[in-house]
């Protein structure tokens, strides 16, 4: 039987924890566990990059790439790029 293919999600963020969590349980609670979650957070000054630390530990799906803010395109390019 074949396996599933590894799904990449690639999610910019900068500034937005309250709405970071809520993503992040809505990913992880899918019936489709065969996926990878590239999330660049570009920039961010709040709560985001330790909720996407801890997430990353918690759950080897998860990648956290960190960027100086240079915009939503720059992030989705740098994701893109690491995404399988």
């Amino acid at each position: 039987m074949k396996s599933n293919p590894i799904i990449s999600i690639l999610m910019p963020v900068r500034n937005d924890a309250a709405m970071l969590r809520n993503c992040l349980t809505d990913i992880q609670n899918q019936s489709f566990t065969n996926y990878e979650l590239v999330v660049v957070d570009d920039g961010s000054a709040d709560e985001t990059p330790v909720l996407l630390e801890k997430a990353s530990q918690d759950d080897s799906r998860i990648r956290m790439i960190r960027t100086e803010p240079q915009g939503i395109v720059s992030a989705l390019n740098t994701g893109l790029i690491e995404c399988k």
